[in-house]
């Protein structure tokens, strides 16, 4: 057994998430997804003035992001997460308790 991590938005796309369930199970696969979020203000100043290969200019950045949190509702579409971490404050503490469930399901 290998792991792999997916860095893909589940809640843009829930038929690809049931598939990739699907196929997790089908490979004896374990599957976990943890939801990686940040409150509209952490987002908004990272966003503005910052470069970017995705978008234009930080503005357009800011506009794709007020579109995306209006068209989805992540914590309806997600409800198959481990955990739940906020990028806007530090990741050790939060990532605790996810990786010591993970440690104990896959028995490590």
């Amino acid at each position: 057994g290998y792991s792999v991590i997916l860095d893909y938005n589940f809640a843009a796309h829930p038929l690809q998430s049931r598939s990739t369930v699907k196929l997790a199970e089908k490979l004896g696969a374990k599957f976990f997804v943890l939801r990686a979020w940040a409150p509209v203000s952490a987002v908004r100043r990272r966003l503005r003035g910052a470069r970017t290969d995705i978008f234009p200019d930080w503005q357009v950045g800011i506009a794709h992001f007020e579109r995306s949190r209006k068209q989805f509702d992540y914590d309806k579409l997600n409800k198959i997460y481990l955990a739940k971490v906020n990028t806007a404050r530090p990741l050790g503490p939060q990532l605790k308790k996810p990786i010591a469930a993970l440690k104990a399901e896959m028995r490590i």
